[in-house]
């Protein structure tokens, strides 16, 4: 492996040319904050979704916590969730005065495994939040059955499975509340912004006049948020990927392991406060609406090019020594839209080698920041043993797979892994 190398970030941003048009029409129209993008889209998204109500919000994680609360449940009472997931569902659980109870997961998904649900179910429990991890459903058929036999409310986090659906319903739909999440690099982007979608109109009025309540996004924190959506959409095309940010992620390298990360995680001890939900208390802005609007019509196929790629991913790469591989669209009752790849090694101790020498091959990879929630410092005594998120927590790689790689560009990635993987593990 000689001569030029292209190299492949970790996640790509889409945007086309006409999410820019949205964004200068809207600007010279006067309408950034109000306008009739906002209602248009919100019609547009409750189609696609099969869903009858829809909020909009600043992010995903206040949709779930102005959900908690429309729930109006007591303080102390009792909410069934992942113990492998992002850190900040129990944040939010808490910060609604409620107490989050952990189940283990599925050692292939990462997602929570219901066959464990009901042995945790208490006579304080009132509710079950769950994820649908990388762009795979959770089984719903018997989370469903749990929920609805013991009168539970059920929360869906779907900020990274727009799309993704179960015996042909949409993620989202089955809960009580469904959320999304419409970040720079998520499937569909508003340049920030979050979607509650119910079935409830109590819930949905309720949930829209607390978002009545809150201020607009401020003008700075909208320019920053777009701006860094298109510097990141021009810094993962691969081909400028390889002669920007790609060097300088090796320097990062050369000098610590996991250092690339590193400057972007949140120290998850000092989060659990209230400061954690006011700073992304605003309304969701006109412009981002439109822009989410316009990019509504392209998630599907996104969503389809991101699936053949971990297809091809898992074909390649099945013989390979040393690699537990995810085998998307093995089950018939799921369509996946593969948000992430997730990989894992059988030698958990070699994962920060692994990606030091991928790094060294020009693959740019993520270890996935989902924790063992059960260690956290901000949860104490937590009780339970969870086996299965030990095999997960800190040996979950995300490879590329986003819908700006080509078949060829899928191919060579399989190729320089599996050269990898014959050097250390012969």
């Amino acid at each position: 492996m000689t001569g030029f190398k292209k190299a492949f970030p970790r996640h790509s941003v889409e945007l086309r040319l006409s999410d820019l048009n949205v964004l200068l029409k809207t600007i010279f129209s006067g309408k950034i904050f109000k306008g009739k993008e906002s209602k248009k889209f919100k019609e547009k998204f409750g189609n696609y979704i099969g869903e009858k109500y829809v909020c909009l919000v600043q992010s995903c994680r206040l949709g779930l916590y102005l959900s908690l609360k429309a729930f109006n449940l007591k303080k102390g009472d009792e909410v069934i969730l992942p113990v492998y997931t992002h850190y900040s569902l129990p944040i939010i659980v808490k910060l609604c005065f409620l107490k989050p109870i952990f189940v283990d997961v599925e050692e292939d998904t990462g997602n929570i495994n219901p066959d464990l649900i009901e042995e945790k179910i208490s006579n304080k429990t009132r509710a079950v939040l769950i994820s649908h991890l990388n762009g795979v459903p959770c089984r719903m058929k018997k989370i469903m059955e749990i929920c609805d036999k013991n009168g539970l409310k059920l929360l869906e986090d779907c900020a990274q499975s727009l799309g993704a659906e179960y015996e042909g319903e949409k993620v989202g739909t089955f809960g009580t509340v469904g959320c999304f999440s419409l970040r720079v690099g998520k499937a569909l982007t508003g340049f920030g912004g979050g979607v509650i979608i119910t079935g409830d109109k109590e819930i949905s009025e309720n949930i829209s006049a607390w978002i009545d309540e809150l201020p607009m996004i401020n003008i700075l924190s909208l320019c920053k948020e777009i701006i860094y959506g298109i510097i990141s959409f021009l810094l993962t095309r691969p081909l400028i990927f390889t002669f920007t940010l790609f060097p300088f992620f090796q320097i990062l390298e050369t000098l610590k392991s996991g250092l690339i990360d590193g400057l972007t995680e949140e120290n998850v001890s000092t989060k659990c406060n209230s400061s954690f939900i006011k700073d992304i208390s605003y309304q969701m802005a006109n412009i981002q609406a439109g822009v989410a609007l316009n990019q509504l019509n392209k998630v599907d196929f996104w969503n389809q090019k991101r699936f053949e790629n971990a297809q091809i991913l898992a074909h390649f790469l099945q013989q390979t020594k040393g690699l537990l591989l995810y085998k998307p669209g093995r089950k018939k009752e799921y369509k996946e839209v593969s948000y992430h790849y997730p990989l894992r090694l059988k030698d958990e101790t070699r994962v920060f080698l692994f990606r030091k020498y991928l790094l060294k091959e020009g693959i740019d990879i993520k270890i996935d920041d989902l924790l063992d929630l059960s260690r956290c410092d901000f949860l104490n005594n937590v009780k339970g043993f969870f086996p299965k998120v030990k095999a997960l927590e800190k040996n979950v790689l995300q490879i590329p797979n986003s819908p700006v790689l080509k078949k060829k560009d899928m191919e060579e990635i399989c190729y320089r892994i599996i050269h990898i993987c014959n050097i250390l593990f012969g």
